[in-house]
């Protein structure tokens, strides 16, 4: 990315080399702050819109009180702004004298509750943007410590230009004292995202003037090792060649190129040699009198095309996209006076055409896609082959803003027929961001994550209430089949009992009735071998026992252990709603029946009280689609002219194994028994989409998961 100049650019980059180190030192520090000036002042704007989208989203005292807050901020915005630029400034007094003892000591001390909390969030937004410029800070901090040996510093000095020193000035400015812990939070989460673009051009330009300044890397930096040759300055050999974060088409893609050194294990280069490969040397063969194209030249061509390829002139491409990427761009080379036979993609350009064209090939082959946003998808190739070559980290990061993005899109048009007034709001809202970054985006990263952050903020609200309706859907389904559960169970239960020798019709009517209702009322309290239910079982039991013995005329037996199980057999009855008088009733008819040992003893038949089985119980059973997770998106094949279907697994059923799937919506479309989830699968009559995201889904399948 070529770093917008600046009033503060020319001074710097001017006398750097003639001023003392001192000096510049202090220019530096002017030039560093100069550019992240605007941070304070839309942090607070884009923290005061998102409190009063959250406030009208869901009322809330503390959103509410957040939101006043942030406007109280406003009438303090020259004091904070102040106060911003004396903390960052704090890094600078001595450099490059390390901290002393007694500051030392203090980051040891008791810290109160404000600046616990100021630890606990700001950690994560360091450590986030510390990973995020990784390669450029290890290049910066070799160039200082040049410049603080010039300034007499016999230890590696603390780089006060580095993410830690603004997350923390940050942090000081807006106290705990001022900011309740949302608002701060909220703050500081709109601070981090901005910081990134703000932060890229800022270390650009840093790392540029120090080059200038004469200040080489140390011998003991990492990146010493990638720069072999002297540091020169303007019209000289550039400054960050090397392995660096952001000059890339001078330096990360170019590494990919035959015959150079390769640096690390990293995806991306995996991905280059396998195409690289795959394209073969006949396809790279180039013109002898060719020469590369320059930065300049490749990015005019690639404005140009961007430019040309809008919605209302949609792109259909049939066949591969990084062969219409290549084709375009001759093309386009070739309208601006640059024939094949003059000049080239460089080899370092070449993969990256290749790696964006495979990438939007793959998702455009595993999505089913309206024409309409086959179009889109192809035009978004040149967005993402220009930060191909901008951002190294494109293909190695599973959670870049721009890959994330790029899945979010796919999702809201996959299998998307815009049926609903749902589904149609999310076919538009991906329309509308894609055309937003195929015009907007010229070298600030910055527009993926303001889309993907609209594109978030816009479907939180329809996945809620899906999750609602697919919550109601599935209790509804797991009242039948436990009801049914447990009615089975006390079946069950019974035809063991009734089978075991005839019994008088009264003992017979009662187990079938008010104690099989007992039982299956305890299966769905306590559920089975719970005491309740155990204590169900045993009055069955009892009465069985009871019934044999006035069989055998023992009366006084009978008349004893009646007296004792009354109570239990009364409770059986009044369980099932039975009335008290109803169930005096029963209760002594029950009693006279076992008080004839001549009366007459039958087998008893019963008619089950659980409906038959739905589904198929021999085809599986729980557990056995344990690979389909749920929350999986499915796309039911095309299937005799009919269109795919999106459809989500919203639950498995814990009883039965059922699998509940669920439209956009949440709304019920199918339910389906144990084994026919796996089935359908390997049948490719269901197609499962990556819960990792689409486009991460293609990367791993071209060149495996990123490292570490």
């Amino acid at each position: 990315m070529r770093p917008r100049s600046s009033p503060g650019d020319a001074g710097p980059a001017r006398t750097a080399s003639a001023n003392t180190p001192a000096r510049q030192l202090e220019a530096l520090h002017q030039g560093f702050r100069a550019r992240l000036l605007p941070l304070l002042a839309e942090s607070r704007e884009a923290t005061e819109a998102e409190l009063r989208r959250l406030a009208a989203e869901s009322p809330d005292d503390e959103l509410a009180e957040a939101l006043a807050n942030a406007v109280v901020l406003q009438h303090d915005a020259s004091r904070h702004q102040r106060g911003w630029e004396g903390h960052l400034a704090q890094g600078f007094a001595g450099w490059p004298t390390p901290p002393d003892a007694a500051r030392l000591a203090r980051g040891f001390a008791l810290v109160s509750d404000g600046e616990l909390h100021a630890q606990l969030i700001g950690q994560p937004a360091v450590e986030a943007l510390e990973r995020r410029f990784a390669d450029v800070l290890g290049i910066i901090d070799g160039r200082l410590w040049s410049m603080a040996a010039a300034l007499g510093g016999h230890a590696r000095p603390v780089n006060p230009f580095a993410p830690r020193a603004v997350i923390d000035a940050f942090l000081e400015t807006f106290s705990a004292t001022e900011c309740d812990p949302i608002l701060r939070s909220a703050l500081l989460r709109q601070y981090e995202r901005l910081c990134g673009p703000r932060l890229l051009e800022a270390y650009a330009w840093l790392n540029t003037t120090l080059a200038e300044g004469g200040h080489a890397l140390d011998g003991a930096s990492g990146g010493a090792a990638l720069v072999s040759q002297p540091v020169a300055g303007k019209g000289g050999q550039p400054a960050w060649a090397g392995h660096d974060a952001l000059k890339p088409q001078a330096s990360s893609w170019r590494e990919s190129a035959p015959g150079a050194v390769e640096h690390g294990t990293g995806r991306r280069r995996i991905l280059c040699d396998r195409l690289r490969a795959a394209r073969g040397p006949e396809a790279s063969a180039r013109a002898a009198s060719a020469r590369d194209f320059s930065e300049q030249e490749f990015f005019s061509v690639l404005s140009l095309l961007q430019g040309n390829e809008t919605p209302k002139q949609p792109v259909q491409v049939p066949g591969s996209i990084g062969v219409h990427l290549r084709d375009a761009l001759r093309n386009g080379a070739e309208g601006l006076g640059l024939p094949a036979d003059l000049a080239a993609p460089s080899p370092a350009q070449d993969d990256a055409i290749d790696a964006v064209g495979a990438l939007f090939d793959g998702l455009r082959a595993d999505a089913a896609l309206s024409p309409d946003a086959r179009g889109r998808l192809a035009r978004l190739a040149w967005p993402w082959l220009r930060l191909a070559l901008a951002d190294p980290a494109l293909f190695e990061d599973p959670a870049h803003p721009a890959m994330r993005l790029l899945s979010g899109l796919v999702a809201c048009w996959d299998a998307n027929l815009a049926r609903s007034d749902d589904e149609a709001a999310l076919h538009v809202l991906a329309d509308g961001l894609a055309d937003r970054v195929a015009n907007d985006y010229h070298d600030d990263a910055g527009v993926f994550a303001a889309a993907l952050e609209e594109l978030d903020a816009t479907r939180a609200p329809l996945e809620r209430r899906a999750a609602i309706s697919e919550r109601r859907a599935w209790q509804s389904i797991l009242g039948g089949e436990r009801l049914q559960e447990a009615r089975r169970d006390a079946d069950a239960h019974l035809a063991a009992r009734l089978g075991r020798a005839p019994l008088l019709v009264e003992v017979a009517g009662f187990l079938s009735g008010a104690w099989r209702q007992s039982l299956a009322m305890a299966w769905l309290r306590d559920g089975p071998g719970s005491a309740r239910h155990g204590e169900a079982l045993a009055v069955g039991d009892e009465l069985l026992e009871i019934d044999a013995a006035a069989a055998a005329a023992e009366g006084r037996d009978v008349a004893d252990r009646l007296i004792a199980l009354g109570p239990q057999l009364r409770a059986c009855l009044l369980a099932g709603g039975i009335a008290d008088a109803g169930a005096d009733e029963q209760l002594a008819r029950l009693v006279a029946a076992l008080a004839r040992p001549d009366a007459p003893r039958m087998p008893a038949a019963f008619v089950p009280l659980a409906e038959p089985e739905e589904f198929d119980t021999s085809a599986g059973s729980v557990g056995d689609d344990a690979a389909a997770a749920v929350g999986q998106v499915l796309v039911r094949d095309a299937a005799g002219g009919e269109p795919p279907t999106w459809l989500r697994l919203a639950w498995t059923s814990p009883v039965t194994g059922r699998h509940l799937l669920v439209n956009r919506q949440g709304a019920r479309t199918a339910l389906i028994g144990p084994g026919e989830l796996a089935a359908a699968l390997a049948g490719a009559q269901l197609v499962a989409r990556s819960a990792e995201g689409a486009a991460e889904a293609v990367l791993q399948r071209l060149a495996g998961p990123p490292a570490g």
